[in-house]
């Protein structure tokens, strides 16, 4: 997949202007971390930009879980794609591949599947009380069978659901919104800079989404709310977002429309939230 949005900057001079990652700013983060990589040049500070921008997407879009196995092929795919159009970047891109050394440790650099699924985990953590209505004065033992109901049921996706009229409405409970928004639609989020590649709301991104809340579900389990939640890269987890992909890969073949309604609802839905949020500001 080639993210046609993802420019390198042609000027050396814009090299330490580094780009947003997950609605954060990671220049200091970055750079940090090539103060391992000894004579680091300014080109090549743009190649593990570009390159990283390139992986977020792919996280974010096409494969929120990637196998260990595939990562290391996928870095340097994305650091090719994200590189496309500087001939200088090019040329630095073909220098650290000839280096056995210097271009593992470009691709551990690039890798950025457990840092968004990290950052997501940790966002969902925060939101569990209040998107579920999990009141301060609930017993624990109430509160771990209500968990345990929302997690087995799947109804925790669920922006509403009628038990009479057998109709329920799966992966549009407002904490989906919520974390997509918070996540990749910041002032500096790709959701913004590459709003193309976010149009159609993959099923991807869903089922990313979908297992980063049940993973933080899960750290209300006991009642009691954990201070972390469960890793997100366990085995467990990793089953748990095979389970929500296979889940939208039915729902989009059996329906079809339904599921296109979804997406754009939940497109439209992310800037309309966005727009009343800068009008209550500038008001």
């Amino acid at each position: 997949m080639v993210f046609e949005d993802v420019k390198p900057k042609s000027s050396s001079s814009q090299a330490l202007s580094i780009v947003s990652v997950s609605g954060l700013t990671t220049q200091g983060v970055l750079l940090s971390s090539l103060k391992t990589l000894e004579g680091c040049s300014s080109f090549m500070i743009q190649v593990l930009s570009c390159g990283h921008t390139a992986f977020c997407l792919y996280i974010a879009t096409v494969d929120g879980f990637p196998p260990g196995s595939a990562n290391i092929e996928k870095s340097w795919t994305c650091l090719q794609e994200g590189i496309k159009g500087s001939m200088d970047l090019k040329v630095e891109l073909s220098k650290i591949g000839q280096d056995t050394i210097l271009k593992g440790k470009t691709i551990n650099y690039v890798t950025a599947a457990s840092q968004i699924q990290g950052e997501l985990v940790g966002k969902a953590h925060q939101r569990i009380s209040s998107s579920y209505s999990i009141p301060r004065t609930m017993k624990a033992q109430e509160v771990a069978s209500m968990v345990e109901w929302l997690i087995k049921t799947g109804a925790f996706l669920d922006r509403e659901l009628n038990i009479q009229v057998k109709s329920y409405q799966p992966f549009s409970h407002p904490i989906i919104k919520d974390l997509i928004i918070n996540q990749w639609f910041g002032s500096k989020g790709e959701g913004i800079k590459y709003a193309s590649t976010f149009r159609d709301i993959s099923n991807a991104l869903l089922t990313l989404v979908a297992a980063v809340v049940e993973c933080a579900l899960w750290a209300y389990i006991t009642g009691v709310k954990a201070t972390h939640p469960n890793n997100f890269s366990s085995a467990k987890f990793q089953t748990c977002h095979q389970y929500y992909h296979m889940m939208l890969q039915c729902l989009q073949k059996n329906c079809l429309t339904w599921m296109t309604n979804l997406k754009k609802e939940l497109y439209h839905g992310t800037w309309v939230a966005l727009i009343t949020c800068s009008r209550m500001i500038l008001n």
